[in-house]
């Protein structure tokens, strides 16, 4: 496992790692988890890279957004381990 400190960190590692996955929050400093998340999705290289949005932001509205976005999963804060995990599951 790998962890960023700001969504600029975040993309550099995703790009010399390729991980399969990514769970991402939405709140980060320098760029936030839309912006990663939409160049993640519109770059060749890291586009099939499953991402697992999680967020404090809980409306209907925010996983619509998110899910609009690209996300592959969208999970608001806080959550049960066991959701995080069930939706780690299914995209692998």
């Amino acid at each position: 496992m790998t962890t960023a400190v700001d969504g600029e960190d975040a993309l550099a590692k995703v790009a010399a790692q390729r991980p399969p996955l990514v769970v991402l929050d939405i709140i980060l400093p320098k760029m936030n988890g839309y912006q990663v998340l939409r160049h993640l999705k519109t770059t060749p290289a890291t586009r099939d890279i499953k991402v697992i949005l999680v967020s404090s932001k809980s409306q209907e509205s925010d996983r619509f957004w998110g899910l609009k976005q690209g996300a592959d999963d969208y999970i608001a804060k806080p959550y049960p381990d066991e959701a995080l995990l069930a939706a780690v599951a299914r995209h692998f």
